[in-house]
């Protein structure tokens, strides 16, 4: 396979062979990595869409404080991939299937959630146009929806999972006429049981695989 410096990929994409370093170092070009103090991307690598244009380019449905909360988008599906297949920080807790998903897998799924206008959504940072993960209500009736939500690691204990949880919840309750939203979750996932009592959901019911949590109208 062929491979590029950062200068040779930052000619090729028209941009600073610094912006193509910041990419690697941030995990947005799959299959680059460093060789010493030598970035190296593939050769088939593709250019990762400026942030500033892809914010402007989502579709809003709801905002927070800090979070819009956009339809989910092929646009994402990089950052969709560095989240799900991270699995000591985000899919242990979501899955726990440490075969990694694949670009043509999530594509797939976001055309199907777009499809079933399903109530799933992607959180960008207001500010920076930064992915910070995605949050959705599963399974729902006309009075009740499962939340669920994962959140990429970088963006992890930054306040954004009170915040999110909150606003599903009342976008659940107050735009869509349900009358419960609940969740389950894994009792060593302390962090997320904290956030959710912090957001006002209460435990219902718990088993040796699963807390059982909800907040009704």
């Amino acid at each position: 396979m062929d491979l590029l410096t950062v200068k040779e990929a930052g000619k090729l994409w028209g941009i600073t062979a610094r912006m193509a370093t910041i990419y690697c170092e941030t995990g947005r070009i799959p299959g680059a990595f460093k060789k010493g103090n030598l970035w190296l991307i593939p050769g088939d690598a593709v250019k990762p869409v400026d942030r500033r244009k892809k914010r402007n380019s989502l579709k809003t449905v709801f905002e927070s404080d800090n979070i819009s909360f956009v339809e989910v988008s092929e646009l994402l599906v990089n950052d969709y991939l560095i989240m799900v297949n991270d699995y000591e920080n985000v899919n242990k807790y979501i899955g726990g299937k440490k075969k990694a998903f694949t670009e043509e897998q999530e594509i797939m799924w976001v055309q199907e959630k777009l499809q079933e206008n399903a109530p799933v959504f992607s959180m960008i940072k207001k500010n920076t146009g930064r992915f910070i993960g995605n949050i959705e209500l599963m399974d729902m009736t006309d009075t009740e929806g499962e939340l669920g939500i994962a959140i990429t690691a970088r963006m992890q204990n930054l306040g954004f999972g009170t915040e999110a949880v909150i606003a599903l919840t009342e976008y659940g309750i107050n735009q869509l006429g349900l009358q419960r939203v609940f969740l389950r979750t894994n009792p060593n996932n302390v962090r997320a049981i904290h956030v959710y009592e912090k957001s006002g959901f209460r435990e219902y019911r718990r088993t040796y695989d699963h807390v059982y949590m909800e907040k009704t109208r």
